[in-house]
């Protein structure tokens, strides 16, 4: 048996007596190398960027569906929300800074990144019980692309279904809807391993994602920084980056984001979405890039800067 088999087999066991919290991520097998493929073409252009400004990306997000909400996951599909995310994020970055011609009439369907990691892409839906990882979403959502959250034919993905994410991780995305979702592919993809370019890529526009076993904010102190965690098995995003004297990344939950509160610190946040968010500070997010399991991706070839400006509230980004 693969050691990481062994290991999701102790760690289900320790979730079922309690002990530990597990949202659906699992470790990637044994075997798998987790590293990007432009990896030293793409990026360049993005670390040579000499100015760090405390950016943040959740306007994009709200001037694009201003009704966001966050949900609530309905099987351990974490990795899904966290990459659903990042590409609505991304998404609305992309449309907003006018890079591409990408008409998106709605969010993405996490139901299918899900299935598309887990059966698609990796082939072995009961790998691990629920769930999936990082590596496996990221590739994906490149070989096979994206659902929109919008009725197709013989399909209704208006609303998510933890019904339909258990189904699909388990037979796949239904075969009609593949050539559909082909049709929006990310092109681009890189392995965040350390925090400098977890913020390069925040500052150019792209969400990151935060994967693997780590923690999240359940309650932020005067300067919107967590200062109560709660810690497990995790897929949540990545969408802003402050530097200054106490430096560090704001993580948004946004499957299970309804817990969070407190101040948010220097950057006005809508209600909405500060529910499922903090500020972490950086050391902490380090060693969770290090492990080897996040990333971004682009919908532009070259992962070109991007600038986005003022969104009637104040200039988040130059």
């Amino acid at each position: 048996m693969l050691r990481t088999d062994r290991m999701n087999r102790f760690l289900r066991r320790q979730y079922a007596r309690g002990r530990r919290a597990n949202f659906g991520y699992w470790l990637p097998p044994d075997g798998v190398r987790l590293e990007s493929k432009i990896a030293r073409t793409a990026l360049p252009h993005i670390l040579a960027a000499d100015e760090r400004r405390d950016t943040v990306l959740w306007p994009c997000l709200f001037n694009q569906w201003p009704d966001w909400t966050w949900g609530l996951q309905g099987t351990g599909d974490c990795v899904a929300w966290m990459v659903k995310h990042r590409l609505d994020v991304l998404l609305a970055v992309t449309i907003h800074s006018k890079l591409a011609r990408i008409k998106v009439p709605a969010q993405v369907v996490q139901e299918a990144v899900y299935g598309f990691a887990r059966v698609e892409h990796y082939g072995r839906p009961d790998y691990g019980g629920a769930g999936t990882y990082g590596s496996a979403a990221a590739h994906a959502i490149e070989r096979f692309g994206i659902l929109l959250r919008q009725p197709y034919e013989g399909h209704d993905l208006t609303r998510y279904s933890g019904r339909r994410a258990i189904q699909w991780g388990r037979t796949g995305v239904p075969d009609e809807l593949e050539p559909l979702a082909a049709r929006h592919k990310a092109v681009d993809r890189v392995a965040v391993t350390d925090a400098e370019t977890a913020g390069a890529l925040v500052q150019a526009g792209y969400p990151v994602d935060y994967c693997g076993y780590t923690s999240w904010g359940t309650h932020r102190d005067q300067d919107g920084f967590a200062r109560r965690f709660a810690s497990g098995a995790h897929g949540v995003t990545i969408t802003g980056v402050r530097y200054g004297s106490r430096p560090g990344f704001w993580v948004a939950n946004t499957g299970h984001g309804h817990h969070v509160s407190g101040p948010v610190g220097p950057f006005p946040v809508p209600d909405v979405y500060a529910q499922c968010g903090s500020w972490v500070d950086w050391d902490r997010c380090e060693r969770v890039f290090r492990a080897g399991d996040c990333f971004a991706c682009s919908f532009v070839a070259g992962f070109p800067r991007m600038a986005v400006k003022d969104l009637g509230t104040q200039e988040y980004l130059g």
